[in-house]
C-alpha cells in the first residue's frame, strides 16, 4: 500500500509542476504581447488535439465491452423469457445501456 500512495503523491507533485510551468509560459507569452484571446484559442486547440484521440480510443474500447455485456443480457433474457415477460426484458436491456 505504501507504493500506491507514493505513486499518487508523485503524480500530484508532477502535475502541479506541469501546471506551474504552464502558468509561467502563459505569463511570458502575455507579457511579450500575445493577445489573450489568441492564447485561449491555442490552448483549446492543443487540448482538443491531445484529448480527442484519447476519448475516441476510450469510447471505442468501452463500446466493445458494452456490446459484450449486451449480448450476455440478450442471452439471459431469452433464457428467462417465461419468468418476467416483456417488461423484465425491457428493464434489463435499458439498465445495461
Amino acid at each position: 500500500m505504501g507504493s500506491e500512495s507514493g505513486r499518487a503523491v508523485a503524480a500530484m507533485v508532477s502535475l502541479q509542476l506541469l501546471f506551474s510551468a504552464l502558468q509561467v509560459f502563459i505569463k511570458l507569452a502575455l507579457n511579450d504581447g500575445m493577445d489573450a484571446r489568441v492564447l485561449v484559442a491555442y490552448r483549446l486547440m492543443f487540448a482538443a488535439t491531445f484529448l480527442c484521440p484519447i476519448a475516441f480510443l476510450r469510447e471505442r474500447s468501452d463500446s466493445a465491452i458494452s456490446n459484450d455485456k449486451r449480448s450476455v443480457v440478450q442471452e439471459e433474457t431469452t433464457a428467462s423469457n417465461h419468468e418476467g415477460g416483456a417488461a423484465t426484458i425491457l428493464v434489463r436491456v435499458v439498465w445495461m445501456c
